[in-house]
């Protein structure tokens, strides 16, 4: 299947899973997206605009599901809910295996608003799940109220680019770090470049995620800092987005959309190569110290950090630690050090690619497809 029409599969299943773990519940199954869904993979117009003809039983295909899955909610019946799931993925599968390929690209474009809701969708499962294991906790001081603060990132690969943010916060410094010569002590809008280290220069990847990973170290003058991957754009007020999402807590980001298991978003083989013999031993050592199966996992386009909090700082090292030991973890080991350090943190259950706040300029937004 092409990319796109994966991912539609691909969050049917996270709604399965989010429903037979119990962080989903029935009575907020989302239902009026999943028709809508339905409506734009399956119905009338759908088959319209390929040239069909005619047929009632076209624009019948969604009062039935909606039939099923409302009997569903009725009865509180899980089960049967995710077997009407599977139900519409094997029939969406059969039709667009059917299709020919202008007929494919056509439905990318029908369903990729949908998607993109469905996303969000699953991100509010993620935080509902974080908050429900937080429920107890309240936040300090509002990291906003006092102390300097910078947002800041990393430009390293000779391709990338440095979108202008749309929106500015007066009282916030804008520094890039980079490798570029011909950027370095110059001003660009906002965005004041420094220049990385001469040794740290060869280890482009290495040096990325160090300066990502640990503000404190590479911007000590600070007491906050707000970190943006360098092909997202800033489009909003941040200072908004942490005193809504927040929580007054000192690390704020955006869950991951598409997964929520290590275990099993961590691609792994049975191969004897270095990578994945240490990626094996990384996830059973994590068994055995108890770090659970479904914890969640983040997206770290855009973080919101204190430097004042040793807990969070242990946190970072430990984060940092976990992919220097194993590259393949990256951001996935974040979630094992916030368990291990019994970090309270807060995250936004927005989709982290497009909202009010941020866009990922790398990603065709209209379709969520990597460009």
């Amino acid at each position: 299947m092409l990319k796109f029409e994966q991912k539609l599969v691909d969050i049917i299943h996270k709604i399965q899973g989010a429903l037979e773990r119990g962080e989903l519940e029935i009575s907020q199954f989302p239902i009026e997206d999943i028709i809508n869904l339905i409506e734009s993979a399956l119905g009338e117009n759908v088959w319209r605009s390929i040239g069909s003809r005619p047929e009632p039983a076209f624009s019948l295909i969604g009062q039935e599901y909606r039939k099923m899955l409302s009997r569903c909610m009725e009865n509180r019946d899980v089960e049967q809910c995710i077997g009407v799931l599977s139900l519409l993925e094997y029939q969406y599968r059969c039709f667009y295996t059917a299709l020919g390929r202008d007929e494919q690209l056509y439905r990318e474009e029908t369903l990729r608003k949908l998607v993109l809701r469905m996303g969000d969708a699953y991100a509010e499962v993620q935080c509902r799940k974080l908050n429900l294991r937080q429920e107890d906790w309240k936040g300090e001081q509002s990291l906003l109220e006092s102390g300097k603060g910078v947002v800041y990132t990393c430009l390293v690969k000779d391709e990338a680019r440095l979108p202008l943010p749309e929106y500015r916060n007066v009282a916030w410094d804008y520094i890039c770090f980079t490798n570029r010569q011909d950027l370095a002590g110059k001003t660009a809008g906002m965005w004041e470049f420094r220049l990385i280290r001469e040794e740290e220069q060869q280890h482009k990847a290495e040096t990325f995620y160090k300066y990502k990973v640990k503000p404190w170290e590479v911007l000590p003058e600070y007491d906050y800092s707000i970190w943006i991957d360098p092909q997202v754009q800033i489009v909003g007020p941040l200072e908004q987005w942490y005193k809504i999402y927040g929580r007054n807590a000192s690390f704020l980001g955006f869950p991951a959309y598409d997964k929520d298991d290590i275990y099993t978003s961590v691609s792994t083989t049975m191969t004897e190569d270095d990578r994945n013999i240490e990626l094996r031993w990384k996830l059973l050592q994590y068994r055995k110290e108890g770090f659970p199966e479904h914890y969640g996992l983040i997206n770290t386009n855009l973080m919101l950090r204190s430097h004042r909090d040793e807990t969070l700082n242990q946190v970072m090292r430990d984060w940092w630690k976990e992919m220097h030991e194993c590259n393949a973890l990256l951001e996935y080991a974040f979630s094992y050090a916030a368990w291990k350090n019994e970090l309270k943190y807060a995250l936004c259950g927005l989709f982290a690619e497009n909202n009010a706040y941020i866009k990922n300029e790398d990603i065709d937004l209209e379709t969520d497809i990597h460009k």
